[in-house]
């Protein structure tokens, strides 16, 4: 379950570093208006994830239970909520782009190169989103295999027409870091159409066909009712990863620049966590389903240590080369020199945040939300961004136009932001382990009340 996952994650991730690279082109103000366009999309993409993680977990429990006919039917409720908030997403980002960027507080010359790439990343978030739900349908399902190859082809057509679009080659013309994102739109139709294919012709456990489809707004309730922490929650790291950013700004369109590029190497870097995770929950979701709630812990078990070792490694080889790493994506010397300390102190927070990775999407695909979205909120807000801002040198925090003054815990100037976010990592694995050894979440309630022409069948005792 874990393997295509991971290969999926790692195809996302250098797709990301492949647009920073790329943006390398036009200067370090080009990555920071990449870094700070993504941050954006990636927050209104964030938001999505709860009906992923909800449509996840009860397909899962469907097909644990070998109820595929309502596997098929929740399949249709969660692409009908998903395809109506892309479109509306889609609409209101790209009118406020110029806004959503100077509320940042970047430089004219980071607006000006970032706002064009940002308005059509907007645009292809529909088809971006669409290809999320299907792949996330066909894991709970037990097919993590096809979402992958639908991952290579959206990332090998980005890949190739990327630098078309962006310098103009032949009868492609020159749209600068704009074509970058044209290209990501032209990946995502070619891959939610593979993810089409497999769903509506038979070629996985589910089986969709248009003439059964119905609108059952109690199902879509109980989606929403159990995604909507899941939602917070990405909205949550996603407010906060900007926050982090917002408190760069101040130290200049390179220190942008840095963060930028490290955060994106840690994605990369930390590839083995989120494949686990997601392997991790669709186990759990299923044996949980069929009544097997010894194997969902044991399922959780092993993915924490195959992730421990993974991070292990990785964390290593970063901490020992990061220039190497660096330099695959940066060409200026100024910012490699940096970026580097970045990298080296957020290594120290692979391990907690590779766990805490599997303990969090394991939890949701059983139903338990709810918990996440509490570690979430108080790691990040009552313990990273405070902290950011004592270990920076700053005197002031200001939020929704108040000043809160905090003591000055040192002058690390942006690198006390750095050390701030590997503790909220640590924060977050203290909660979710002993959480983990208590039943609660394993006692989720996700199929149960639903119409009786949907209720799932009886689990034999086996």
């Amino acid at each position: 379950m874990a393997w295509p996952q991971m290969i999926s994650g790692s195809l996302g991730a250098v797709d990301r570093l492949w647009d920073i690279f790329l943006a390398g082109f036009m200067g370090f103000r080009g990555i920071a208006g990449v870094g700070a366009a993504q941050q954006w999309t990636l927050f209104a993409f964030n938001a999505r994830t709860g009906m992923d993680t909800s449509m996840r977990a009860m397909i899962a429990r469907a097909v644990g239970a070998n109820n595929l006919a309502l596997a098929n039917h929740l399949t249709f409720q969660g692409f009908t909520v998903g395809i109506f908030f892309f479109a509306l997403v889609s609409a209101v980002g790209i009118s406020i782009t110029d806004f959503l960027l100077r509320l940042m507080g970047f430089s004219n010359e980071v607006i000006a190169l970032a706002a064009p790439y940002m308005r059509l990343h907007f645009l292809s978030m529909t088809a971006q989103g669409i290809m999320g739900m299907t792949g996330a349908a066909l894991q709970a399902s037990g097919d993590p295999v096809t979402p992958m190859k639908a991952h290579l082809i959206q990332r090998i057509g980005h890949f190739v027409f990327a630098p078309l679009f962006l310098f103009g080659f032949g009868w492609f013309p020159e749209m600068g870091l704009a074509g970058v994102a044209m290209a990501g739109m032209l990946g995502g139709i070619m891959a939610f159409a593979v993810n089409f294919y497999v769903l509506f012709t038979g070629g996985s456990a589910l089986h969709l066909k248009l003439r059964e489809y119905r609108l059952d707004f109690p199902v879509i309730r109980r989606m929403v009712r159990i995604g909507l922490p899941a939602s917070i929650t990405g909205l949550e790291r996603q407010l906060s990863v900007m926050a982090v950013m917002w408190l760069v700004t101040p130290f200049g369109d390179m220190a942008v620049a840095a963060y930028s590029i490290a955060w994106r190497v840690q994605m990369f870097t930390n590839l083995t966590s989120m494949g686990m995770g997601s392997g991790s929950g669709v186990m759990v979701g299923q044996a949980l389903g069929v009544g097997n709630r010894q194997r969902a812990r044991q399922s959780v078990a092993w993915a924490l240590l195959f992730v421990s070792v993974g991070s292990l490694f990785m964390g290593i080889l970063l901490w020992s080369f990061p220039r190497y790493f660096l330099m695959l994506f940066v060409r200026d010397p100024e910012v490699i020199e940096l970026t580097v300390p970045w990298v080296r102190i957020i290594v120290l927070g692979f391990m907690v945040q590779g766990t805490g990775m599997v303990f969090m999407q394991s939890f949701n695909t059983a139903g338990d939300t709810m918990i996440s979205m509490l570690v979430s909120l108080v790691s990040i807000w009552v313990v990273q961004i405070p902290l950011a801002v004592m270990l920076s040198g700053a005197h002031h925090w200001s939020v929704l136009g108040l000043t809160i003054t905090l003591p000055q815990l040192g002058h690390f100037g942006q690198y006390g932001i750095a050390w701030a976010i590997v503790a909220a990592m640590a924060v977050r694995m203290f909660i979710f382990v002993p959480y983990f050894f208590t039943d609660r979440w394993l006692n989720k309630k996700v199929l149960e009340g639903l119409h009786p022409r949907t209720q799932p069948a009886e689990a034999s005792s086996n």
